[in-house]
């Protein structure tokens, strides 16, 4: 069965993390990262822009058009995915 896991930012706070954060996170996640890769399980991994950055490409009445931000606001937005088989 293939699954959809989904990770979740705090905007605030994440606006809040200096350079030295983002690469003590870095160093934290890549064992886990390397781990999840290696088990062949990994159908993809993506990463996603913060909902000020983000696009949303809409088809209305036949037209493309594209909207500033998410697909879906939420207080804590998808910054990141992974689709992963699993029993």
């Amino acid at each position: 069965m293939k699954f959809l896991c989904l990770c979740h930012y705090e905007s605030a706070r994440f606006a809040e993390l200096k350079p030295a954060d983002f690469e003590e996170i870095g160093a934290i996640c890549a064992p886990h990262d390397a781990a999840l890769k290696a088990s062949g399980k990994v159908e993809l991994i993506g990463a996603l822009g913060m909902p000020e950055q983000s696009r949303t490409l809409l088809v209305e009445n036949g037209v493309e058009v594209a909207k500033a931000g998410p697909y879906a606001a939420t207080p804590e937005p998808a910054g990141a995915f992974f689709i992963v088989e699993a029993d």
